[in-house]
């Protein structure tokens, strides 16, 4: 293998001038930094990543966890963090836990903070004890898919709002029923123009906007902590949920035989809601779970309290 030494004694520099024209760093002159790059071709010179990252105690590579790549979902995200990890001048390393947590912490102990400058985490079961070790070594970590927003994992995180999600969902699925009901024709006009269709329109547009009002709500509980946030994300939970089923449900009926077809997206949605409720409670469930912390704390002294924006 090609050394530093070598490419600086065939350019007849340095092997500080050669590591700088290499770094773009420095201040090198133009005919100086192609001699140096002529070498560095010439003898197929390539950096020694890990001896760098020993010697400045960072390395050019991030690294990113997840549990199993064959999850369809993580390839498409590991693109994405590619990606921007170029844009800054870094490289990605995935890293494959298979739930494993002895492979979890062999990945931590061996490659943060000395192969990988940080830490992007998927949901690769890894203990937290484990992530705040990572990170007190000075290796920054970053949780990606944080899924639980109203409770902070103490590292910084990336969360998902599912609510706002499924409030956008339904909203997409509501413009798509009314774009399809305006232009498909049956006896001679727009189905739109039929009363029914105008109702059924109308109805999911009340569900979409009281969804979007709830999740808001929620968002804001969680943010200003003015409302029990416990009881504003199951109120949201309840009627978005109820809210994505239905406008799912409705917009496979609007689009007639095509909305049955596996090549129309309707069905997509209309599964992930049904995976949603699943995953995250039912709007019954979630119904159930505020009247009890309205109700259960109810005396007769006592009105039972509400989600009002003024004050827990």
């Amino acid at each position: 293998m090609t050394t530093l030494a070598e490419v600086a004694l065939r350019a007849g520099v340095t092997p500080a001038t050669v590591s700088n024209v290499l770094r773009k760093r420095g201040k090198v002159g133009a005919a100086t930094r192609q001699r140096v790059l002529d070498a560095v071709e010439f003898l197929g010179y390539r950096p020694h990543l890990t001896a760098r990252a020993l010697a400045e105690g960072s390395a050019p590579t991030l690294a990113l966890m997840v549990t199993s790549i064959a999850n369809p979902f993580y390839p498409e995200f590991a693109l994405a963090a590619e990606r921007a990890a170029r844009k800054n001048g870094r490289f990605l390393i995935v890293c494959n836990t298979n739930e494993d947590p002895v492979i979890s912490r062999a990945y931590l102990d061996q490659i943060a903070g000395t192969l990988s400058e940080g830490v992007l985490v998927m949901n690769s079961r890894i203990a937290f004890d484990d992530l705040h070790t990572t990170r007190a070594r000075g290796t920054p970590v970053v949780l990606c898919m944080w899924e639980r927003p109203d409770v902070s994992p103490g590292l910084p995180c990336v969360a998902v709002d599912f609510f706002a999600a499924g409030a956008l969902a339904a909203q997409h699925l509501l413009d798509l029923s009314v774009e399809y009901a305006k232009s498909r024709l049956q006896f001679g006009r727009p189905i739109g123009s039929f009363q029914a269709v105008k109702h059924r329109l109308a109805d999911l547009l009340v569900d979409v906007e009281h969804a979007r009002s709830t999740a808001y709500h929620a968002i804001w509980a969680l943010a200003d902590g003015s409302d029990d946030p416990a009881l504003a994300t199951s109120i949201a939970q309840a009627v978005c949920s109820a809210a994505l089923s239905h406008v799912a449900t409705d917009t496979i009926q609007v689009h007639g035989g095509i909305g049955f077809t596996w090549e129309h997206q309707a069905h997509l949605y209309y599964k992930r809601a049904a995976t949603d409720a699943a995953l995250l409670g039912s709007a019954e469930q979630h119904r159930d779970r505020v009247a009890a912390m309205v109700l259960d704390g109810a005396t007769v002294d006592r009105v039972p309290w509400v989600a009002d924006g003024l004050g827990v």
